[in-house]
């Protein structure tokens, strides 16, 4: 069973070589890692192309054009059954392919499969909803995966068209919401990436959540819950810029 690994990257010379490092590293073999260059400008590229392995491929975009038209290129680029997602800046563990397509195996109803992380620099762990009906719950308020853990099935994507690309900070969020009353989500609750959790959002990255739950809301017929949620996560986040902190 072909894994896929979807990989963009923009600058990202001082953490690709870990990231590839811990895919090369996988108990799990049969995969292939289609790395996207998205127009770097740093020795990115002078950094993928020194792996020999023929399971590993690098595509180039002749200008940078952000994560979503990225992961479709690598996508539309991909062969496999299983397609998994991981980040230039961000460590695979060891098992971590291996965990995922034995729980697809064993579990034919789930279509997309996240896990927890280890954050870098701390002990922590960070963790999602399990299942699909607690995610179902906080989705309109919370985005149910932790993007570079996640595995789907090939199908999953196809019937989607693949990730928006008039969407720059929310391609993940959207995906979900557009998937989640035809396909079956879970989360594995144990570390399964070394995570660099974003430290540094931006107003823009809240606004496009937003959006994304707001336009969800109308695509449902349930505009006053997505209006709801949209003005919930923006007000989350200006919290936090504010440093309120809650729990």
């Amino acid at each position: 069973m072909l894994v896929s690994v979807l990989m963009a990257v923009y600058n990202g010379a001082g953490t690709v070589d870990e990231a590839i490092a811990s895919i090369l590293a996988q108990s799990f073999r049969d995969w292939e890692l289609i790395v996207v260059d998205d127009g770097s400008t740093d020795e990115t590229r002078k950094r993928i192309e020194r792996y020999d392995d023929p399971r590993i491929r690098v595509l180039y975009n002749a200008a940078n054009s952000g994560l979503s038209a990225s992961l479709n290129v690598a996508f539309r680029a991909s062969t496999g059954s299983l397609i998994a997602r991981m980040d230039a800046d961000d460590v695979a563990l060891p098992h971590r392919l291996q965990r995922q397509v034995d729980f697809l195996r064993d579990h034919p109803e789930i279509d997309v499969v996240g896990g927890a992380a280890t954050l870098w620099g701390n002990d922590g762990i960070y963790q999602r909803p399990e299942t699909h009906e607690q995610m179902a719950q906080v989705l309109f308020t919370e985005n149910p995966f932790i993007h570079p853990t996640v595995m789907m099935r090939r199908r999953f994507l196809e019937a989607l068209g693949g990730y928006d690309e008039t969407i720059q900070r929310a391609e993940d969020y959207d995906l979900w919401l557009r998937g989640v009353t035809r396909f079956r989500y879970y989360n594995i609750q144990e570390p399964l990436i070394q995570y660099r959790a974003p430290t540094r959002a931006t107003w823009k990255q809240a606004r496009d959540a937003a959006l994304t739950v707001w336009r969800h809301g109308l695509r449902t017929g349930t505009p006053s819950r997505g209006a709801y949620g949209a003005l919930r996560y923006y007000a989350a986040f200006a919290l936090w810029r504010l440093g309120v902190r809650f729990g």
